[in-house]
């Protein structure tokens, strides 16, 4: 990242440490497999019915964490938007000068009290009044862009 950057190590948000548990890992095959005993931010839309992809539906999701169906294979556009995080980020901070934190690799939070309820955030971010709170970091392409429109 570029040194008009402001990163912080992070290791948990105050805005979800009370409702959640972290748990890290050293490798991902274990945070692959913490992940199939709950549903995670990125599978909420899908259980809900609400997700376009085939392969996001609610007994696609089912059949994943039953291990009766392979897990979802990585394409080229999920890892052009993982390789655009770090771009993302700095122009956040460029245009908004709030900090960001950087959780540890293989972090993944559940929920105290819905213990299904995973997520693994992209970052964290500081707003100097709400404090501490998720950053979820998304790219798409121009055929996309009314969808993501507000």
């Amino acid at each position: 990242m570029g040194d008009d950057v402001a990163v912080v190590e992070c290791g948990w948000a105050l805005a979800i440490s009370g409702h959640a548990e972290k748990l890290v890992t050293s490798d991902r095959e274990r945070w692959l497999a913490e992940r199939l005993l709950g549903i995670g931010a990125s599978e909420a839309a899908g259980v809900c019915g609400a997700s376009r992809y085939k392969d996001s539906t609610p007994l696609a999701i089912w059949a994943r964490k039953r291990g009766l169906a392979p897990p979802v294979q990585e394409t080229m556009k999920m890892r052009f938007g993982t390789m655009a995080e770090p771009f993302v980020v700095a122009e956040y901070v460029r245009q908004t000068g709030r900090t960001i934190g950087v959780p540890a690799p293989f972090s993944l939070y559940r929920s105290k009290v819905r213990p299904w309820q995973l997520a693994t955030p992209d970052r964290f971010v500081h707003d100097p009044v709400k404090g501490w709170g998720v950053m979820e970091i998304k790219t798409t392409g121009e055929r996309n862009a009314d969808e993501w429109s507000e």
